[in-house]
C-alpha cells in the first residue's frame, strides 16, 4: 500500500471545491462555516446529508438559512437543492417549505417537473385537488395505501412525515430506540422499509441490521438479548451510524466490503480504520466512485488500483451531467 490513510490522498486542484466540502460534510461539525465557491456541488451534498446522516436536518437547515438571499450564488443554490430534494430527499424539501425557504408554487412545479409520488404526498394537504394534481405522478406505494394516507386528516401521513416511519411500526421503535423487552420480534423478522425514510436503504432489513444502521444501543443490545445473530449484513449497515458500542461488537465481521459503506456514508476516521482489520487487496475503483466520495476513490486510485478510463468517464459523467444541466438552465431563465 503506497498510502494508508485517507489523510495522505492528494487531491488533484481542479476536484478541490468538491473534495474540501465533502470532507466538512463528513466531518459533521462547524455547519454555518461550510461554504463552497460552487453552489451546485453544496446543495447536492446538503441534499445527499440526511441520507448519511438521518438525524442530521437540523445542520442542513442552518446551512440553507445561511444562502438565502438574492445573489447569483445564493439563487443557483436556491434552484438546485429544490430540485435535489424533490428527487432524492423529500423530506428537506418538505422541512425547507415549512421555514418558507420555498414556495407552495416552487414545490408544485418541481413536483409536476419531476412526477415524483410519494415526494408529493408530503405536500398533499397543503395542495387543492391533489389526487387530480397527482393523477400523472409515479408512485412507488401502493393506490388504494395512498387513499388510506389522505384519509382521517392525514393523520397516518404525517407520522410518516414526521418520523419516517408509522409511529406504531418496529421499524419505528428500532430507528429512535424504543424498543422494549417486551417486545417480542423473530429472529428471522424482516422490516418492511418504510418509502418515507429518508437514509439509505440497507441491504438487510433484519431488526438488528436496522438498529445498527440508526445506531439505536438499547435495541441492539434488547435484540442480541433475545437470540439476533450479528453477521456481516449488520456490520455493514453499522457502517452508518458510527456507533462505537455497536462497532465494537461488530468487529468480527469486518470485511473489505465494509470500506465502500465507510465511503459512501462519508465517515472518514472509519475508513482508515476499517483498513486495520481487513485486506485492502484490490479495491474496486469504480465502486468507490459510484459511492461519490471522492477522496476515497483517491485514495484506491493513488493505491493503483485497476481502474477503467472509459468506465469512469461515464460514471463521473452521470454523477454531474444533470446537475451542469440544471445550473445552465437556470442561469439562462
Amino acid at each position: 500500500m503506497l498510502i494508508s490513510s485517507l489523510d495522505d490522498v492528494r487531491i488533484p486542484s481542479s476536484m478541490k471545491p468538491i473534495v474540501v466540502t465533502q470532507d466538512l460534510f463528513a466531518k459533521g461539525t462547524d455547519f454555518p462555516d461550510i461554504f463552497c465557491e460552487n453552489p451546485t456541488v453544496l446543495a447536492k451534498e446538503c441534499a445527499n446529508y440526511l441520507q448519511i446522516r438521518p438525524f442530521g436536518a437540523d445542520d442542513i437547515i442552518k446551512i440553507c438559512n445561511i444562502n438565502r438571499g438574492g445573489n447569483n450564488y445564493a439563487k443557483v443554490f436556491h434552484q438546485i437543492i429544490l430540485a435535489e430534494s424533490v428527487v432524492n430527499t423529500p423530506v428537506l424539501s418538505y422541512l425547507l417549505f415549512k421555514i418558507n425557504f420555498f414556495s407552495i408554487e416552487e414545490i408544485k412545479n418541481a413536483l409536476l417537473q419531476y412526477k415524483n409520488g410519494v415526494s408529493s404526498l408530503y405536500f398533499a394537504q397543503h395542495i387543492s385537488d391533489y389526487l387530480d394534481f397527482s393523477k400523472d405522478f409515479y408512485f412507488s406505494i401502493p393506490k388504494d395505501y395512498i387513499n388510506e394516507l389522505l384519509d382521517n386528516n392525514f393523520l397516518i401521513l404525517n407520522d410518516f412525515i414526521q418520523y419516517g416511519w408509522k409511529s406504531s411500526s418496529i421499524g419505528y421503535l428500532i430507528k429512535y430506540d424504543l424498543l422494549s423487552s417486551d417486545n417480542s420480534i423473530p429472529q428471522d423478522e424482516i422490516i418492511e422499509w418504510s418509502p418515507f425514510e429518508w437514509c439509505k436503504k440497507p441491504n438487510n432489513l433484519s431488526p438488528l441490521s436496522i438498529a445498527a444502521l440508526f445506531g439505536a444501543v438499547s435495541s441492539f443490545r434488547i435484540l442480541l438479548e433475545h437470540g439476533h445473530q450479528i453477521c456481516e449484513d449488520v456490520c455493514l449497515s453499522s457502517i452508518c451510524s458510527a456507533n462505537k458500542t455497536i462497532l465494537k461488537s461488530c468487529e468480527n465481521f469486518i470485511s473489505q466490503e465494509c470500506l465502500y459503506n465507510a465511503a459512501l456514508f462519508r465517515q472518514r476516521s472509519l475508513f482508515d480504520w476499517i483498513l486495520n482489520f481487513c485486506d485492502f487487496g484490490d479495491l474496486d475503483t469504480h465502486k468507490l466512485l459510484r459511492c461519490n466520495y471522492f477522496r476515497a476513490f483517491f485514495f484506491a486510485f493513488q493505491n493503483r488500483a485497476s481502474l477503467d478510463p472509459i468506465k469512469s468517464v461515464e460514471l463521473f459523467l452521470i454523477m454531474f451531467l444533470e446537475l451542469i444541466i440544471r445550473s445552465i438552465a437556470y442561469l439562462c431563465n
